[in-house]
């Protein structure tokens, strides 16, 4: 290992949760622009 190099401490459940988070937040906002499009108008 290189000298003055740390070693990081990471939490991997709190990693875990924080990737849970951003999976459903992408859903969230796919359903939500899936629904918006779905209540569109074919033309404008």
């Amino acid at each position: 290992m290189q000298e003055g190099l740390k070693l990081l401490k990471i939490d991997l459940a709190e990693l875990e949760k924080e990737k849970q988070w951003i999976l459903e937040e992408r859903v969230y906002w796919k359903e939500k622009c899936a629904k918006s499009l779905q209540n569109a108008p074919d033309k404008i």
